[in-house]
């Protein structure tokens, strides 16, 4: 997993339903030491998100605007 968390690349991780994704990413975070203003969490089962891409550029404008600093995008 290691060779992965430096990359700069986009790392995908899949699974079906429920295998545990989720805490891999939060896994993820914490080996990477990464705190809020680091890492921006996107869950898209959030019902209050609209069902449109634009929505993920004005989720990272938003994070530019609070914390100043790029982040690093878990979805």
């Amino acid at each position: 997993m290691t060779p992965f968390l430096k990359t700069r690349q986009v790392v995908v991780i899949t699974g079906v339903r429920r295998c545990g994704k989720s805490v891999l990413l939060f896994l993820i975070k914490q080996k990477l030491e990464l705190t809020e203003e680091h890492y921006c969490y996107v869950n898209f089962d959030d019902e209050r998100l609209i069902p449109e891409t634009a929505i993920l550029e004005q989720i990272y404008l938003a994070h530019i605007e609070l914390y100043k600093i790029e982040p690093v995008f878990f979805l």
